[in-house]
């Protein structure tokens, strides 16, 4: 597994960076191997208004579908109590807001559909969260308990909150997978 920070993300955006081909040959290398690519919401955040800031929107939506990463989120600012950004010049229109936060997350959900599909059939470790009837909902890898997408899972047996299943996954859509339990 390979964590991708904010300096890296920009290095794989921005063409002019010093760190740009060896940034994307890292990429391409790590993928080719199979390896499993990570950040944190966190760094998002910040990557996202650093590439919008710098190199503008379009850059940041072509980052997007270049990374394929698995896992994206995006939020609207909003003013919070004493957050020096509340004090900038010149803040974004709402309209404006509005049509970036529609034009990152539709271009981001049809990446995020399409990694997900590429699960279909595969096998893989779900820390369970909550037990249903018949099964329970978990995540995989990587994934943050009420952030990210989740694992519904069939078992035939109860599951325990907390213990790791092998799930085979069994159809995905743009968030979320469906599978059932193989082994524990």
């Amino acid at each position: 597994m390979i964590f991708l920070d904010t300096s890296g993300i920009f290095a794989l955006a921005d063409s002019d960076d010093a760190m740009h081909h060896d940034a994307n040959r890292m990429i391409a290398v790590a993928k080719d191997a199979g390896e499993q690519i990570m950040t944190h919401s966190y760094v998002l955040v910040e990557s996202a208004a650093l590439l919008q800031n710098r190199l503008g929107l379009k850059i940041a939506l072509t980052f997007l579908e270049e990374a394929q990463l698995d896992r994206v989120g995006c939020f609207k600012f909003e003013p919070v109590r004493g957050a020096p950004a509340n004090e900038l010049d010149n803040p974004v229109p709402e309209e404006v807001k509005s049509q970036r936060y529609a034009r990152f997350m539709e271009t981001q959900q049809k990446i995020s559909a399409r990694r997900l599909r590429a699960k279909v059939g595969k096998r893989e470790p779900v820390i369970i969260d909550s037990v249903t009837q018949g099964g329970g909902i978990g995540r995989t890898r990587g994934d943050a308990p009420e952030i990210d997408g989740v694992v519904h899972i069939s078992s035939r047996r109860p599951l325990k909150v907390g213990e790791i299943a092998t799930v085979k996954i069994d159809s995905a859509d743009a968030y979320d997978l469906h599978g059932s339990v193989t082994g524990f």
